[in-house]
């Protein structure tokens, strides 16, 4: 094949560059029909550029023929892929079912059928002929009946999506009625250039006029679509709004200005939920750069969003859009911020659905502001549920000093005017023993009751700070700090957990000493046994007489003794430190009939089961 060098190859060369690199943007950038269709119309634009450059390359007459024919269902290939780009670009892909489909592709197929058997009708062309005389060998034909038809056709086509565009320029706003009007200024350029060569009155040979209009509307679109800077520069709503306000009204001028630097974010969709237009604040609200013919779920990120199960599930595309408003939190680069959403059907004059219209409200700072509100009455109620916990412990305390300690004191005093009543009788010496003795026995029950009492207000505090404490250790040593005989200590299972150490000791001598005082019956021997709950907790428990069950519910109250010597304390103030742990206490019956005490909801830290249990006399 003979090839020549002409002053048109290095721009069917570019034009034809500029095809690949159109297809390779959008085949990157696919995340839906547009793009997929966009990438068709590139590859046919590509198609004819590398016919054009083909027969104006080879001298040999056999190969032109062979391009010619190749040529002409290029012809049917771009107009079919650019109504599909335009269904699909003007929310109307849903027109485009399989059954056009297929009869759209019946266009090309049927334009690639004539053309490869048009040596035997002659319908495309005839008469080919070598031209030598210039300095380009061209072949120059007599156009067929065929090729009429096909431009027929096409331009029925070519008029449809013009018309589509057309009404998408007027109706659409900002980047997307821009990127509109550049498809529209494409496919108008690109709809005329083939006619020159049709009339036979184009400057160039073959239907170069195309390939070298593609050139320039093809960088174009290419800028246009690849940098929205490139279309923001286009001052297309200012001309559409001039126009069709016909001596240049400035409201149409005044809504665009306030729809871009209003406060509120603004989203335009389509009944399908891709964004047909949007203005600057939306944009920097959600962090979005080239939001324009891309669907809501596409550019709704699942990790950025929450606060609303109902709106994020529209949001993601799991529910079809409707009407809705709620509050949704969004990951931005501004950090955190929380956006009051309304979605609004938009219906035309029939009433039929046309899109939606989102509106984004940003309420953040009233968002922390009631947060910081609630936070602090969440603390005045914590500071006032406190005040009222040490009121009542004063008021308890108050009851303590002015009816426990008043009776034993009483007693005292009672006690020592009868001695001094008595002081001349013959027996003053042995009535004073017995009567001091009486005295010195209340004194030290009023000391109980004072201890218990200090106790009692000091635990019944929350537990703020904890440590890690071993259950073994601290029921050892309190086992140390009461006098225990005729008793055993057992430790049936031993572990570690998180406790304010003073407190939980002071909770084991008390269980320790009702034990003692309460669950033996004379002088037998008890055994109290300390070990953990199968779940999250310890036990301790005796094997003594055990508490019936009609006065399980009163043992914690305050001031509830079944012992004349008892202050009705010890087991109120173990319910306040296990309270203030924040744990639960329970009295049941021991596997040996015994008391046992419960307290669960304790997170354990580690546990020890051993084969012996360790015991202390």
């Amino acid at each position: 094949m003979d090839l020549q060098y002409t002053r048109y190859t290095l721009p069917l060369i570019g034009a034809l560059a500029l095809t690949v690199g159109g297809t390779a943007v959008s085949l990157n950038r696919r995340e839906g029909s547009v793009e997929s269709w966009s990438a068709a119309l590139q590859v046919a634009a590509g198609l004819w550029v590398l016919c054009n450059l083909l027969m104006i390359s080879t001298t040999s007459r056999e190969w032109i023929l062979r391009f010619y024919q190749l040529f002409f269902p290029c012809i049917a290939l771009v107009v079919v892929a650019m109504m599909g780009f335009t269904l699909q670009f003007t929310g109307r892909g849903e027109w485009l079912t399989r059954r056009r489909l297929g009869l759209l592709c019946l266009y090309p197929a049927a334009a690639a059928v004539v053309s490869a058997t048009n040596r035997y009708h002659n319908l495309v062309f005839a008469n080919p002929t070598m031209d030598t005389s210039g300095s380009l060998v061209v072949l120059t034909v007599e156009f067929g009946p065929a090729v009429y038809a096909n431009f027929l056709v096409g331009y029925a086509l070519i008029g449809v999506y013009t018309a589509l565009l057309v009404l998408q320029v007027l109706r659409s706003r900002n980047v997307y009625r821009s990127l509109s009007f550049v498809f529209l200024v494409m496919v108008v350029v690109m709809s005329v250039a083939p006619l020159p060569t049709l009339l036979g009155v184009s400057p160039f040979p073959y239907w170069l006029l195309f390939a070298m209009a593609y050139l320039v509307v093809g960088l174009g679109t290419f800028l246009a679509t690849t940098s929205i800077t490139a279309v923001r520069m286009l001052p297309v709503d200012r001309i559409v709004a001039a126009v069709s306000s016909g001596s240049g009204d400035v409201v149409p001028l005044a809504r665009t200005v306030i729809l871009q630097e209003v406060d509120n974010g603004i989203l335009v969709l389509d009944p399908k939920g891709r964004v047909v237009d949007i203005n600057q604040t939306a944009k920097v609200m959600l962090g979005l750069d080239q939001p324009v013919g891309r669907r809501l779920s596409k550019i709704t990120d699942e990790d950025l969003t929450s606060g609303s199960e109902v709106l994020e599930s529209v949001l993601w595309g799991d529910e079809s859009l409707r009407e809705i408003r709620d509050q949704v939190w969004v990951e931005t680069e501004r950090g955190r911020r929380c956006y009051d959403t309304r979605i609004t059907r938009l219906t035309d004059s029939n009433d039929n659905l046309a899109g939606f219209v989102v509106l984004l409200h940003d309420i953040t700072e009233q968002k922390e502001s009631e947060q910081q509100l609630q936070q602090q009455r969440n603390e005045l109620r914590t500071q006032t549920q406190q005040l009222e916990h040490q009121n009542e412990r004063l008021d308890q305390f108050a009851s303590i000093v002015s009816h426990d300690l008043r009776n034993p004191l009483n007693v005292a005093t009672g006690n020592i005017d009868i001695a001094l009543s008595d002081a001349d009788d013959a027996e003053i010496v042995e009535i004073g023993r017995g009567r001091l003795e009486t005295v010195r026995s209340a004194h030290d029950r009023m000391s109980d009751i004072i201890d218990d009492a200090l106790t009692l207000a000091r635990d019944g505090k929350a537990i703020t700070e904890t440590e890690p404490v071993t259950l073994a250790a601290v029921a050892e040593e309190a086992w140390s700090n009461v006098e225990t005989t005729a008793a055993t200590l057992e430790i049936a299972e031993d572990g570690s957990l998180a406790a304010d150490r003073a407190r939980l000791l002071t909770a084991f001598e008390n269980l320790i000493r009702n034990s003692l005082d309460h669950g033996r019956s004379g002088d037998d021997h008890l055994t109290v046994r300390v070990g953990l709950l199968e779940a999250d907790g310890f036990y301790v428990e005796d094997d003594g007489v055990g508490i019936p069950p009609g006065e399980r519910d009163r043992v914690f109250e305050y001031g509830h003794t079944t012992s004349t010597a008892g202050t009705g304390l010890g087991l109120s103030i173990v319910s306040d430190i296990v309270n203030g742990h924040g744990w639960t206490i329970d009295l049941t019956e021991s596997t040996d009939g015994g008391a046992r005490v419960e307290i669960s909801g304790v997170s354990m830290l580690t546990r020890t089961l051993s084969d012996e249990p360790m015991t202390s006399e």
